[in-house]
């Protein structure tokens, strides 16, 4: 056995212990070794390493989102009410806490707006990719102009504007006034409509599109 074999070995063993959330940051900073700056990663690491967690220089950025398209919402006219534009059927299914959080939601008619869409590059908490967006005041949109894309989205008019298989995110007050998450996905041709608190303590996975005003 070479001694790259050999490394390699011991490598793939210590990363079974490794928690799924960190493993992402593990695959970055090995791509970043062996990119063009490789040599510059390895000496930061190696510091680090020797003046041990918390007491290095290492400095390393790692990008959370990428901005993707915008799109233009117009103004709306009428009062939005949930309860009569979400609904179960054959082809939706909503979920407990939307229904819970958002049916009898009611919404004043609101001005146009431009919204701008992310991908988040690699799994992130809801509260660190809130920060990387802006706050909370940053991010928040209405429910009637997420119902207006799905709607544009399903007549075709968006084209790949929502993704086809990562989650579609939009942050929203509930009836309550709180600020949540209402999430849109697919599974099987039949779409998932939920909603979740912005405390949700799990991440979200790379590939999930965070869609919020553009500013």
């Amino acid at each position: 056995m070479s001694k790259s074999e050999d490394m390699l070995g011991h490598a793939h063993k210590a990363l079974n212990g490794v928690p799924e959330d960190a493993l992402e940051l593990v695959r970055i900073f090995a791509n970043n070794l062996s990119g063009p700056k490789g040599t510059e990663w390895a000496k930061a690491g190696e510091s680090f390493l020797n003046k041990g967690v918390g007491q290095g220089d290492l400095t390393i950025t790692v990008q959370l989102l990428s901005p993707l398209k915008t799109i233009f919402v117009p103004a709306t006219t009428e009062v939005f009410v949930a309860a009569d534009h979400f609904k179960d059927g054959p082809t939706c299914n909503l979920g407990r806490r939307f229904k819970n959080l958002f049916s009898d939601k009611i919404e004043e008619p609101a001005g146009d707006v431009v919204i701008q869409s992310y991908k988040l590059l690699i799994n992130g908490s809801i509260e660190s990719i809130i920060t990387a967006l802006g706050g909370e005041d940053r991010v928040e949109t209405t429910l009637s102009t997420f119902y207006s894309l799905r709607e544009k989205q399903l007549s075709g008019e968006l084209g790949d504007f929502f993704p086809r298989n990562d989650a579609v995110v939009f942050f929203v007050r509930d009836s309550r006034g709180v600020l949540g998450v209402v999430y849109l996905g697919a599974d099987d041709d039949i779409e998932e409509i939920e909603a979740y608190t912005t405390k949700r303590s799990d991440h979200w996975p790379s590939g999930a599109c965070f869609f919020i005003p553009a500013h």
